[in-house]
């Protein structure tokens, strides 16, 4: 009875990221990543760099907002309020980025920072449910079957804009037509959050609110979401943040210009693109879901070491596309690593928070999960923008393999708890 249970909050889990990983592909990763290089800033040959900035802003303003609301969102058991209210402030703005004033620079900017602001902030507060739907013994499985299912969103959010011809010409001669892709993202990320959103209403009816005042007025101070770092696996914590941060560096960068990198070096359409970034979430579903039971069988520190090695092979491997190799290579690695270093981390932070008593702590640990991954993708997109004001973008990426390097280092040296 109980492994039924789990499997539907793990189909549950799996809805909402679905309609995450629509938002992920049609948006950030391939489509407004070209609409924005291709179409916007087709004539402005620092079309890069700006992606990159607009890349790290967002970022970073998310980074800063994440462990508070959390932390807040926990303590005053109000994360189904605020999965709710962050899921539909990035359903609109990426439901308006469909619309031609979209074409002006500084309006497609504004809309897309609340698109990806509203994604990046339901992030921690979807992932802090995780302990509340299964146990430690099997957190690592239930997290890798979720993470795998959301893949599932991506590839059938393109398998509809290929259906109705939203990809059938480049985004330069069709804009009209290719904008109606973002209004895919917006409309499965609306439908496939609803059955999360429901359940974590019923799970939050069940918890009390505090009748101490003055506990909920706190979590917007520093202090309170920096308590976690003193306690018994405080080093463990922010060493396992820090592995999380430099994989994150490498990983953000080849996402984010993933799309751009293939249309620069290897002239693909955009639809050629998606349909290869389909085959990269068609293994991503396999391996996510393969490691996650894997993880639980012989431990998530051996199998977490295996993927940021096949990490640091990414950006080389991309780097000798750019000078001819084929790019199936790069393709296949990114499709078996892609989630898994995200699903056995996240699943470990999952079983720590189970030491934390207080429940504003345990949101200020998902919280500081999404920070780490935020500094990244700040750090990674600002680096990208310096160096291809200097250089072609291929060495950019191929720099960025000295992240995962630093972090197979401390991994080795990590005792697993």
């Amino acid at each position: 009875t109980m492994e039924v249970i789990g499997l539907l909050f793990v189909l549950r889990m799996g809805y909402l990221t679905m309609g995450n990983s629509a938002h992920a592909l049609l948006i950030s990763t391939v489509g407004f990543a070209l609409y924005f290089k291709e179409y916007i800033f087709k004539d402005n040959p620092n079309g890069n760099s700006a992606w990159g900035i607009l890349t790290a802003l967002v970022l970073a303003f998310s980074a800063i907002i994440s462990p508070f609301l959390a932390s807040r969102a926990y303590k005053t058991k109000k994360r189904s309020i605020w999965l709710a209210v962050t899921t539909l402030v990035c359903v609109i703005a990426t439901s308006l980025l469909s619309f031609s004033f979209s074409e002006k620079a500084v309006v497609a900017i504004v809309i897309y920072f609340f698109s990806a602001l509203g994604y990046y902030l339901a992030l921690p507060i979807y992932n802090s449910y995780l302990p509340n739907i299964t146990d430690s013994s099997r957190v690592q499985k239930v997290s890798g079957a979720g993470w795998a299912l959301g893949y599932l969103g991506g590839i059938l959010s393109v398998g509809i804009c290929f259906m109705f011809g939203y990809l059938k010409h480049p985004v330069t001669e069709t804009p009209e037509l290719y904008r109606n892709i973002f209004l895919v993202a917006a409309g499965f990320n609306f439908v496939f959050s609803i059955p999360m959103i429901v359940v974590s209403f019923l799970t939050d009816s069940k918890e009390k609110v505090s009748d101490d005042k003055a506990v909920i007025t706190q979590g917007w101070r520093l202090s309170d979401v920096l308590h976690i770092f003193k306690t018994e696996n405080g080093k463990f914590i922010y060493t396992l943040l820090l592995v999380y941060w430099l994989v994150s560096e490498v990983s953000v960068v080849v996402v984010y210009y993933f799309a751009i990198f293939l249309k620069d070096y290897s002239g693909l359409a955009e639809g050629k693109i998606l349909i290869y970034s389909i085959i990269g979430q068609l293994l991503a579903i396999v391996s996510t879901f393969s490691l996650g039971v894997l993880s639980n069988k012989i431990g998530g520190k051996k199998v977490l070491i295996g993927i940021v090695f096949a990490w640091s092979l990414v950006p080389f491997s991309l780097f000798l596309m750019s000078k001819g190799m084929s790019f199936w290579i790069s393709v296949i690695i990114l499709g078996l690593v892609i989630g898994a270093y995200h699903s056995i981390i996240r699943g470990k932070i999952a079983q720590l928070s189970e030491s934390f008593p207080n429940p504003e702590d345990k949101g200020s640990l998902f919280g500081f999960l999404e920070v780490s991954g935020r500094i990244s993708q700040v750090i990674g997109p600002l680096l990208i923008a310096f160096v291809t004001l200097f250089l072609p973008l291929n060495y950019g990426i191929m720099f960025m393999a000295i992240f995962p390097i630093i972090a197979l280092i401390i991994l080795f040296r990590l005792k697993w708890q």
